[in-house]
């Protein structure tokens, strides 16, 4: 006999402090459709919501290199011409179906970060996923970086900083991780940042285990949205098991062998604690 039971998602609590900061949806900053701001104007970095993101752009004529934090709505996935496609999400667009979203690319000589200006607090998180650079180069491979392959991973960490400039703690994301289920996150991800703590300012790290005598092979970017947003409410999905008892789901895939965090629309393959899978249909 067949028997339903509820695949319950656990939302990680914030921290128990005031949260009053107001997000960075990006949506308050000007750009025409298909474009970017990279900092080349020379103002060391751009304020939406309660935040600051900082930014450098250097000038080597034939190109400009900009680092840091930029923000783009730019809709093509593809990474093809540097000059414009170091500015495209893996994605095609913000998070909760918006148009902006800001890119991360790391310095590690000109390190920039995230300014807290509504004084210090607790941000509870921000939406992540891969910037087509990085995407399409752990995918495939290009002429720097590997394909990945089994024990492959590529991780941004979130480093809290308090008014004083001590660390109150990290925070873990992996973009792509090979090591027992592999994946590339090509979604939106909501990160809960709330374990940092008291915050004035987060910084950024970023690491691959394609690296070599020079750091990472794996393209340093990234891509964020709704920065200190809360944990986004995820409903009880209800679901049909094929066997009469019920056992603990531990992962969820689409069919190309993508990774997600919930159940999506349409088809879904779950695994189970004990190496088992199944076909999730979700309307």
């Amino acid at each position: 006999m067949k028997k339903f039971f509820y695949l319950s998602l656990l939302m990680a609590m914030p921290a128990m402090a005031q949260q009053n900061n107001r997000v960075a949806t990006f949506e308050d900053l000007p750009l025409e459709q298909d474009s970017f701001w990279n900092g080349s104007d020379g103002t060391g970095g751009f304020t939406s919501g309660s935040f600051r993101f900082e930014n450098g752009c250097d000038d080597y004529g034939s190109y400009l290199y900009a680092y840091g934090f930029y923000y783009s709505n730019m809709t093509e996935t593809s990474f093809a011409d540097y000059a414009t496609d170091q500015y495209n999400s893996c994605v095609g667009h913000g998070a909760e179906g918006s148009a902006t979203y800001a890119v991360f690319n790391l310095n590690a000589w000109n390190p920039k970060g995230v300014e807290v200006l509504d004084g210090e607090g607790v941000v509870s998180g921000c939406y992540v996923t891969n910037a087509a650079s990085a995407y399409l180069s752990m995918l495939n491979g290009d002429g720097y970086a590997k394909k990945f392959d089994t024990g492959d991973w590529f991780k941004v960490t979130f480093i809290g900083k308090d008014v004083a400039g001590g660390e109150t703690g990290r925070v873990d994301f992996y973009l792509a991780d090979f090591r027992e289920d592999a994946y590339i996150v090509s979604d939106w991800q909501w990160v809960d940042l709330s374990g940092l703590g008291q915050v004035a300012r987060i910084d950024f790290d970023m690491s691959s285990s394609d690296s070599g005598q020079f750091g990472m092979n794996t393209p340093a970017y990234f891509c964020i949205d709704n920065f200190g947003a809360e944990n986004p409410e995820q409903p009880s999905v209800r679901i049909q098991s094929l066997q009469a008892d019920s056992h603990e789901p531990v992962a969820i895939y689409t069919l190309d062998g993508i990774r997600r965090s919930t159940l999506q629309h349409g088809l879904n393959i779950v695994k189970y604690a004990d190496g088992t899978t199944r076909k999730v249909v979700v309307k």
